[in-house]
């Protein structure tokens, strides 16, 4: 069965509600990796799913760099992450707009 756009927006959209509702001070924080690398694949799953989708519009990948001691955190702040994300919701409603490839997994 493959993904849809739907089922993509549904998670954006669940994260985007839990950012909104940090403090200021939560915001400019930076996630743990496991953050990172669900955002990286809803990304993924994105870009696979709305395949005629200029290259140049999606926003970036997150980089995740390992801690030396610690835990390990990504190369982004939530309030970073929480653009990104509304960057994504905005490509993700224009799925009218493109042919839908099909992810299969």
């Amino acid at each position: 069965m493959g993904v849809t756009v739907e089922q993509i927006q549904r998670q954006v959209e669940a994260v985007i509600k839990a950012l909104k509702k940090m403090s200021a001070k939560e915001r400019e924080q930076r996630p743990y990796k496991e953050f990172g690398e669900n955002y990286n694949r809803l990304l993924e799953l994105s870009k696979e799913i709305m395949i005629s989708v200029d290259s140049r519009r999606w926003p970036p990948e997150i980089e995740i760099k390992s801690a030396a001691m610690g835990p390990t955190h990504i190369n982004a702040r939530y309030v970073e992450v929480h653009s990104y994300l509304e960057q994504l919701l905005s490509i993700l409603a224009e799925e009218g707009d493109y042919p839908i490839g099909v992810v299969r997994g």
